[in-house]
């Protein structure tokens, strides 16, 4: 699993390093998401995160695509006992438009891994999903978000395989 983890990492990397010179053209977006996560499978459960769960930065390869790693972390102590989850996902938005001055729609397929750890226990997820949502221009380098996403946890020695439905509202900021 961690050779897994890191091969994932390098093309990450890869995938997100812009070249000089579309980095000197394309804006880089940065956004938070909050909302609601729905296992479908039993047992099933909710996951609400608000006003913010996840943080994406967004690469645009084109006016029409961009590419998006997210992570999330969230920590809970009590009791004397202590559990981490780490979500890391990448995702390929491909705009519907390619004009960002107006509310453009996009697909998003999207592969991740979910990490539990805690009370001396822990496993690692594979996920792959999509999404299907809208940015709304609020300003010239802000926007609002909106997404539906569909995920498929992969069975592991950890996990047993399920599905999540669920939406996100979100911000992001476009940096020139």
């Amino acid at each position: 699993m961690k050779h897994v983890g890191q091969l994932v990492l390098g093309l990450t990397a890869l995938l997100v390093v812009p070249t000089r010179g579309s980095a000197q053209r394309r804006p880089v977006e940065l956004g938070m998401d909050g909302g609601v996560q729905i296992s479908l499978t039993s047992p099933t459960a909710a996951l609400v995160q608000i006003p913010t769960g996840l943080f994406r930065v967004g690469f645009f390869a084109s006016d029409l695509v961009s590419v998006e790693p997210s992570v999330a972390l969230t920590l809970l102590t009590g009791g004397g006992a202590t559990l981490t989850q780490f979500q890391g996902r990448l995702g390929v938005l491909v705009h519907f438009a390619s004009d960002p001055t107006r509310a453009r729609g996009f697909v998003e397929p999207l592969v991740g891994i979910n990490h539990s750890g805690g009370g001396g226990s822990g496993g690692t997820q594979f996920t792959a999903g999509g999404g299907i949502g809208v940015r709304i221009p609020a300003g010239k380098d802000l926007a609002a978000r909106l997404e539906a996403v569909f995920t498929h946890g992969f069975h592991s020695n950890s996990f047993d395989s399920g599905n999540m439905v669920g939406a996100l509202i979100g911000f992001s900021f476009f940096t020139h």
